[in-house]
């Protein structure tokens, strides 16, 4: 029963992004609302993390299952990617170099700030 109440936290906060979506008129997924719904949630101590900790966890353990449908789709059309292989894989290794500078950028920056206030 438990892991059902959390699961319905999770899936409400999924719901308020979708209305957030309908209501916001940006180019914005709807579940990246969700999730700043359940990061203010979170941060404002409404939700303690105990009430979506578990469900969370077991969620992000299942996360390879949830991406199968996905990576078949990719092998099934793989043959029309290959003229545009090259550039994809080019494209995709900057992306991430810069997602992980700039994470660990904002990071230092947070350990600093959380050095200074103590």
């Amino acid at each position: 029963m438990k892991y059902l109440f959390q699961f319905a936290i999770i899936c409400a906060c999924a719901l308020a992004g979708e209305v957030l979506n309908r209501l916001i008129p940006l180019p914005v997924p709807a579940m990246v609302y969700g999730l700043v719904v359940m990061f203010a949630l979170l941060s404002l101590k409404v939700i303690p993390l105990a009430a979506v900790e578990e469900t969370s966890m077991l969620l992000i353990s299942l996360m390879a299952i949830f991406l199968a449908p996905m990576f078949v789709a990719l092998i099934e059309i793989f043959a029309d990617l290959r003229g545009v292989l090259v550039p994809l894989l080019v494209i995709l290794i900057v992306a991430t170099a810069l997602t992980m500078g700039i994470t660990g950028a904002v990071a230092q920056v947070c350990i600093g700030r959380k050095g200074r206030r103590r």
